[in-house]
């Protein structure tokens, strides 16, 4: 099947860009994954859900206060301290802000209303009321079969507890980006899968990423006998 590159829109892709070159003024590094656990009580600035910028203004801020200077830290240090201060994302924040971005350069108006209905929020607080089985909802999105697959489009996992969000598409292969600690690869980076047969699901496709312990990506996170598919919001063409 020939299928032509499709890339995400620039805005968009500076978003994703910024989540994986998080902005600080000398060292790089990508945004760390972190999720609450509301059962001990334990929770990281902007709830995990914080967007690039808000997320390198309260490094700065526990910086200060520690009296650190995160201009000086290696990337290893820096991503250690953000770490050790809850500072980073999870899953279904860095998918919300991923697609709300990406609605609005479609012409839309994010996707907070569809989602959250009449709530009076800034987009960056709705984040934190959304999660990877919400995003995912068959009220509100609809399967896509591999052929169809187009950036923008969401990768749900794991029955619905992760989230994944689709970057670039190509006769080859889908890019795809997400934020796991649960991968070789930690934290928010890009994942690819490599089409075998366009007109078989993506249990049936190549997916090259690993575990952190070395196990196939796609064996123990998609299951769609779960529900899991590549899914897509309904007021989208």
């Amino acid at each position: 099947m020939k299928k032509k590159k499709e890339q995400l829109p620039p805005h968009t892709s500076e978003l994703l860009r910024n989540y994986l070159f998080l902005p600080f003024r000398t060292t790089k590094i990508a945004c760390p994954y972190w999720v609450n656990d509301f059962n001990k009580g334990i929770k990281g600035p902007f709830s995990g859900k914080g967007t690039p910028g808000q997320i390198v203004m309260t490094s700065y801020k526990a910086a200060k206060k520690l009296k650190i200077n995160l201009d000086i830290l290696s990337a290893r240090e820096l991503r250690s301290f953000l770490k050790n201060n809850r500072i980073g994302i999870d899953c279904s924040g860095f998918v919300f802000h991923l697609l709300n971005k990406f609605d609005k350069e479609k012409g839309g108006d994010g996707i907070v209303k569809r989602y959250l209905g009449s709530v009076d929020i800034p987009d960056w607080r709705a984040a934190w009321k959304v999660n990877a089985e919400m995003l995912t909802n068959s009220d509100l999105t609809r399967k896509v079969k591999t052929k169809e697959i187009k950036p923008g489009d969401i990768i749900r996992l794991l029955g619905g507890k992760h989230i994944a969000f689709t970057v670039n598409v190509d006769k080859q292969s889908i890019t795809y980006a997400h934020c796991s600690n649960y991968t070789k690869v930690r934290g928010c980076h890009l994942g690819k899968i490599l089409l075998k047969d366009w007109e078989r699901g993506l249990e049936y496709q190549e997916w090259k990423e690993l575990t952190k312990d070395g196990k196939k990506y796609k064996n123990v996170t998609f299951y769609p006998n779960l529900g899991d598919s590549i899914r897509r919001p309904k007021w989208w063409k």
